[in-house]
C-alpha cells in the first residue's frame, strides 16, 4: 500500500518543520500534500525528499516567490485548491 502525508501551517518554522519531516520518513510516502501557511521559500526547499503537492494558506502572503521556490524544486503549485489522483484515487484539498 502507497502512502501519502499531509502537513499544514508550517508558518515558516524551519525545526519544527523538520522534525516533522523526520516523523514522514518512518512511513516511506511517494507524495506529500501540504494543506498551506507555508510563509516562506526556505520551506518548500525542505520537501525535496519527495514530490510535493502545495496550496497557499491565507498567510502566504509572498505568493510569486513560493511559487518560484516550488516550481524550482520540482514541486506541483496548486494555488488555492488542489486535485489529483493517486492509485485511482481522487484526492481534493485547500487550506480552509
Amino acid at each position: 500500500m502507497s502512502r501519502i502525508v499531509v502537513i499544514s501551517d508550517t508558518h515558516g518554522k524551519i525545526p519544527a518543520t523538520q522534525r516533522a519531516l523526520e516523523m514522514f520518513e518512518e512511513y516511506s510516502p511517494i507524495a506529500v500534500i501540504h494543506c498551506g501557511d507555508i510563509c516562506g521559500p526556505e520551506i518548500v526547499a525542505l520537501f525535496d525528499r519527495w514530490p510535493t503537492h502545495f496550496v497557499f494558506g491565507n498567510n502566504d502572503f509572498d505568493q510569486f516567490n513560493l511559487r518560484r521556490s516550488m516550481e524550482a524544486a520540482g514541486h506541483v503549485c496548486h494555488e488555492t485548491f488542489g486535485t489529483l489522483e493517486i492509485e485511482n484515487r481522487k484526492i481534493a484539498f485547500l487550506h480552509s
